[in-house]
């Protein structure tokens, strides 16, 4: 019986080594793609230290373009590295001081100083997919479709193995202000828009979807919120109509913000159709 109790005690000590192994956090490099210092335009690279260079997915977090943090990441890290997929999360220039395109021009710029560091960093830098959650959606698909900003930084969009945008609702601007029921609504993303509707449209992923232009993959993870639907949807008819390699994927019972968190926790249907879009094409 001592015998029994010993072996039961040893293998539940070694169960529960595993399971806090399994769920510890990796640690993150913290590192500047901009100015040294400068918090805004700094990136937290999760990497393995050992084996071959890993593909790279560069997540640009939510918040409305104006609040957030690259710290904003839950499980994504741990489950990436997981599948042998580098995680890097940045920061960019927020608050009403700056505008979209100096958010956009930030994501680019940071995909072109991760291209400097693959012997650095045992990252495979050419092989990079961008992804970006609520404002970051957003961003990641700009920079995804109006050539300029990966241009001002040196890239061309073939330099994008794909795009993730995940719980987006700003890809037609104009759309957007036209059907916003709240006056307040409105408003805020005035502050972030502006007023007139070639700003509007200058700023919307939709207006720069054409055919040849060399645009990546793009996979579109939506939830069941109105706005957010229409939004998706009428983006993904877009890109199809202009020959884009587009995946819709809805993640049903899921709001904007418990899409965000719950990614990368366990087999879900958005992380599992997440993962095999990204081995696709990185």
């Amino acid at each position: 019986m001592r015998s029994t109790k010993h072996t039961c005690a040893a293998l539940f000590s070694l169960a529960l080594l595993a399971s806090l192994t399994a769920f510890a956090e990796p640690s993150a490099q913290t590192a500047f793609y901009g100015p040294e210092g400068d918090y805004q335009r700094s990136l937290d690279i999760y990497s393995g230290a050992d084996g071959p260079p890993l593909p790279v997915v560069l997540f640009v977090h939510g918040g409305g373009w104006a609040f957030g943090d690259k710290t904003d990441v839950g499980a994504k890290p741990g489950f990436f590295l997981d599948n042998d997929i580098a995680f890097v999360s940045m920061n960019y220039r927020l608050r009403w001081d700056y505008q979209v395109a100096d958010r956009a021009a930030n994501v680019a710029a940071a995909l072109a100083w991760l291209r400097r560091q693959t012997e650095v960093h045992n990252i495979d830098a050419h092989r990079v997919a961008l992804m970006g959650h609520g404002s970051g959606a957003h961003l990641v698909s700009l920079v995804a479709t109006d050539s300029s900003h990966l241009k001002a930084a040196g890239l061309e969009l073939r330099d994008v193995g794909g795009v993730v945008a995940v719980a987006g609702d700003a890809f037609d601007i104009g759309r957007q202000m036209r059907e916003l029921g709240s006056f307040l609504q409105r408003r805020r993303l005035e502050l972030i828009f502006g007023s007139e509707e070639k700003r509007w449209a200058a700023q919307s992923p939709m207006t720069h979807v054409a055919p040849g232009k060399g645009m990546p993959a793009l996979a579109l993870l939506h939830v069941d919120e109105e706005l957010a639907a229409l939004q998706t949807r009428g983006f993904a008819k877009r890109l199809t109509d202009a020959n884009v390699d587009t995946v819709l994927l809805p993640a049903r019972g899921e709001t904007r913000d418990s899409l965000g968190s719950k990614l990368g926790q366990g087999n879900t249907p958005a992380s599992i159709g997440l993962l095999t879009f990204l081995r696709a094409r990185l």
